[in-house]
């Protein structure tokens, strides 16, 4: 491989969740605004001593996934709140954009979880936010899938300038136009400038 001088940018991890009842009606959705999360895997072992030697026996892969975003009440968050209140599974696809298999899906941990925490804050200066912890019920497992329908990668990516209109479906930006770089000025004919008489 060619050495490069390039910084590595990679690490771009994207949340999706849809709650399990609507699995046969809508795609993911999601997850919006967040600021930190964990998604630590593990799986246990146990030994024991025995005439023979030391046995060791390993539990299941566990994870307990915790999205920490910032509080609003995007339709997102309320399906979270939603799952916790009311003890409705969810599912949960941490997905990572750097990772695609030759069919150009996305590598991602795939778990249908219980909501069982919402830690809530609001120090005074930051923005108030919400950290979610999910449970998976029956484990987790790992694969590719593709984005949801509507959405893409370079949506997913890109920073969007909004005015302060309403937003709609006829101004989704409200009112706000984004300014494109400034142009360099053309370079003058070869020669320059001709000298004057």
């Amino acid at each position: 491989m060619a050495f490069t001088n390039q910084p590595i940018q990679t690490n771009r991890i994207v949340d999706f969740i849809r709650p399990l009842s609507a699995q046969s009606t809508n795609g993911a959705v999601l997850v919006p605004r967040v600021t930190g999360g964990d998604y630590d895997i593990s799986r246990d072992t146990n030994d024991v001593d025995t005439k023979e030697g030391k046995l060791i026996t390993t539990s299941s892969v566990t994870v307990e996934p915790k999205l920490e975003v910032v509080r609003t009440d995007s339709i997102e968050n309320m399906y979270l709140t939603d799952a916790l209140m009311n003890d409705t599974p969810i599912e949960h696809w941490h997905v990572s954009l750097d990772e695609k298999d030759s069919q150009g899906r996305y590598f991602a941990f795939y778990a249908v979880c219980k909501v069982t925490e919402d830690s809530q804050g609001g120090d005074p200066g930051e923005y108030a936010t919400r950290e979610f912890t999910l449970s998976p019920i029956n484990g987790v497992t790992y694969g590719y899938t593709p984005l949801p329908e509507g959405i893409t990668e370079e949506e997913l990516n890109k920073l969007v300038f909004m005015g302060t209109n309403k937003v709609t479906s006829e101004a989704p930006t409200g009112g706000g136009v984004a300014k494109t770089a400034t142009a360099m000025p053309t370079p003058s004919p070869a020669g320059g400038e001709e000298e004057e008489n």
